[in-house]
């Protein structure tokens, strides 16, 4: 298989693993918050983080080695440039306020704390993946969509 194919369908398959984590993080949350630790175990919110974490770097590392099959940086379409900074920021999204909710989140339900502070958390692990949706709109509108 040629190199420039392998690269393509890891990259969008990681993406969409990707993406589809982003999609579901919020309701998720809410999901643990309403019904608390009989909704999700610990566990499964710990292996979806780390997957989309492991999708979000597996997703920008294949895109890297996209750009150094086709050229490089200077020659690369501003579309992908623009793409690739977004999908910085949005890993950067996930690695903070994404993440510090969810480790806030899993600790609140696991004491059994105030329901009202558990859907707080849940409400700003939601707001931070409609924000992320947001952004992959974008992405996708530059970097995939550009060609139609």
């Amino acid at each position: 298989m040629d190199a420039y194919l392998l690269a393509r369908f890891l990259h969008i398959l990681f993406a969409a693993i990707w993406l589809s984590q982003n999609a579901t993080s919020g309701r998720l949350a809410k999901a643990l918050a309403r019904g608390g630790q009989n909704a999700l175990s610990t566990r499964s919110v710990k292996l979806l983080s780390v997957m989309g974490a492991l999708s979000g770097v597996m997703t920008l590392s294949t895109g890297m080695w996209l750009v150094s099959l086709t050229g490089d940086w200077e020659t690369a379409p501003i579309a992908v440039q623009i793409g690739a900074t977004l999908a910085i920021v949005l890993f950067l999204i996930g690695a903070w306020p994404v993440s510090r909710g969810w480790r806030k989140l899993l600790k609140a339900t696991e004491q059994m704390e105030d329901g009202n502070l558990r859907s707080v958390l849940a409400r700003n692990i939601a707001m931070w993946s409609h924000i992320s949706m947001g952004i992959w709109g974008v992405i996708l509108a530059a970097m995939v969509f550009r060609h139609l």
